[in-house]
């Protein structure tokens, strides 16, 4: 069988590279007698084939074949996704050697099933094809060639008509690099996020895969089948939707000790709102904007003269960016803690001890042990120092 939702979603993604590069390139692009290539289709089919490359290494070959499944399969339940539900749920940011897809066409009902040693999913059409769509699968394929094929033009035409208006303000150099900056902002809140592996893929995959459980908390819970299967240790058993709603892997919900224990954890996350606050201030609301305004003010010192405070600025802002990359690490395992934290507010000490004493203990049964010590086994040692102290 052949999987032509795959090859489209491929396709898709080669054309949004291509359109981040596109973005970069705009003033290389518009002035085509500039630079190593010269011509404008010359340089357009260089920054096609970047774009391929780009999402070569970042998504593999596309699957063009099902995968035969020799194990005896357990239907899990069935979800009907939209042509865009499955487009996102198919890029990279899936691709998990512990979930097979074997998904031929886009839109329709969808199922999930899983090996019967329960090591393996398996994402698959619940349905036979129909006319109807076929032909969506293969339009979004067709537009995404033209897209992947037609963006450099369209991108330097733009750059033209805004180099009219900015011209009078501002150097060729400066829009030329807001261009550069900016296309970094597209791929690291547009397309990374959906594309690469990030938690905003994780919530929205997990979310066309649920079915409600019940209100707790004051927040909606859900139960997914992928909830376990996005992370490569498998230590990913729950996740708390900044939307406000909770997601539990639908086979953890089965045992009342995790159920508890790993809802009152992900609301945790949801309660603890200065935490919430800081972290929205510190990834994806100011600091993109602040870096590009940063960064456009270094470049416009540069061209002005200026180029004390621009090299300073400049080098501000890659420091600001690695320490923030530092900050965020601290962060999210800080975020475990606290919402442990909260956990214990919510169940007690004892359950949640308990919780993280037979979760981290069920770790160790399995092939990702060999990597170290889990979360489980950390937070738990963490939970029981702060338990001798209370009691000193």
């Amino acid at each position: 069988m052949i999987l032509y939702a795959e090859i489209a979603t491929w396709v898709v993604s080669a054309a949004l590279f291509t359109f981040w590069l596109s973005f970069a390139l705009a003033g290389s692009l518009a002035e085509a007698t500039d630079g190593y290539v010269q011509g404008l289709w010359a340089k357009s089919l260089v920054t096609i084939l970047g774009g391929l490359a780009v999402n070569l290494v970042g998504m593999g070959l596309p699957k063009i074949k099902a995968t035969k499944i020799y194990s005896a399969k357990v239907l899990i339940d069935k979800y009907p996704l939209t042509t865009w539900q499955c487009l996102l749920t198919l890029f990279n940011g899936a691709r998990s050697k512990k979930v097979i897809r074997n998904i031929a066409y886009l839109p329709g009902l969808k199922q999930v099933s899983k090996t019967a040693d329960g090591s393996t999913l398996i994402l698959e059409d619940a349905e036979p094809p129909n006319k109807k769509i076929f032909i969506i699968t293969l339009l979004v394929l067709f537009i995404g060639i033209f897209a992947l094929f037609t963006t450099p033009l369209l991108m330097s035409l733009i750059f033209l008509n805004v180099k009219k208006l900015l011209i009078p303000y501002l150097p060729l150099e400066v829009i030329e690099d807001l261009f550069k900056y900016f296309s970094w902002l597209i791929i690291g809140k547009m397309i990374l996020p959906y594309i690469g592996t990030s938690k905003k893929y994780s919530f929205i995959t997990v979310r066309f895969f649920s079915k409600p459980l019940k209100k707790a908390y004051g927040f909606p819970v859900f139960v997914s089948p992928l909830v376990s299967f996005l992370s490569s240790k498998g230590v990913i058993l729950g996740l708390a939707d900044p939307q406000g709603r909770i997601f539990i892997d639908s086979e953890y919900v089965k045992n009342d000790n995790y159920r508890e224990y790993l809802i009152a954890h992900e609301a945790g996350h949801l309660l603890d709102r200065k935490f919430k606050m800081f972290g929205m201030i510190i990834s994806p609301v100011l600091v993109p904007w602040g870096l590009l305004i940063m960064f456009t003010l270094s470049s416009y010192y540069q061209a002005t003269g200026y180029t004390v405070i621009g090299n300073f600025l400049h080098t501000a802002g890659l420091v600001l960016i690695f320490l923030l990359i530092f900050i965020w690490i601290k962060y999210e395992e800080l975020g475990e803690y606290r919402a442990d934290d909260y956990a214990i507010k919510l169940i007690g000490l004892t359950t949640t001890e308990k919780a993280l004493e037979e979760l981290a203990l069920a770790f160790k049964t399995t092939p990702e042990a060999l990597y170290g010590k889990s979360s489980f086994d950390i937070r738990l040692e963490r939970i029981r120092t702060k338990k001798f102290q209370n009691i000193k």
